[in-house]
């Protein structure tokens, strides 16, 4: 069992504070560290401790607020955190074509653009909240959660693909 002293209780309770401050409800102790765990998935290196932590809370909470239906559990969580911060960390100010987009999570996800069904498209947009235009500019930072929905379809894509290798074909001839 970990031992706090009062610093670090304090930074706890003003960091749970900004959470709830911005997520707009209270949450309870053990809900508190469980967000915790999943704000150390979102940000890498994220500490308590650091000069942004509070900041970082702040964008977890909003996040979490806008995208609770979205935001999943589980193994696959940590792979689709991947694809949100590879798109969440890029210039806020940068704006891309649903196209560009869809390029550059294809490549992000090793899946040929040409292999996604259309419908997808506009499935993971509306999952984010948002329509899906291939000529339309749109956020980084609203993209990111669109890639964090697309890459379920990814991973279960690959998954199938292994489920689906035939072992015979894998066998050396002696």
């Amino acid at each position: 069992m970990k031992v706090f002293n009062k610093e670090t209780t304090r930074t706890h309770r003003r960091l749970k504070a900004a959470y709830e401050d911005t997520f707009g409800k209270p949450i309870s102790d053990r809900t508190w560290r469980r967000r915790l765990s999943e704000i150390k998935q979102f940000s890498d290196g994220f500490s308590v401790f650091r000069k942004d932590a509070s900041q970082i809370v702040r964008q977890y909470a909003e996040i979490k607020r806008r995208y609770s239906n979205v935001l999943g559990k589980g193994k696959e969580h940590s792979k689709r955190m991947e694809a949100f911060n590879y798109f969440y960390s890029m210039d806020k100010s940068l704006e891309l074509t649903g196209e560009q987009f869809i390029n550059m999570l294809s490549k992000f996800m090793r899946v040929d653009s040409n292999m996604i069904p259309p419908s997808n498209f506009y499935y993971w947009f509306s999952k984010s909240d948002l329509q899906f235009n291939l000529k339309q500019y749109y956020k980084v930072r609203e993209l990111s959660i669109v890639a964090y929905v697309a890459s379920l379809w990814a991973i279960n894509k690959h998954n199938q693909t292994v489920k689906n290798a035939d072992p015979e074909a894998n066998k050396l001839v002696k």
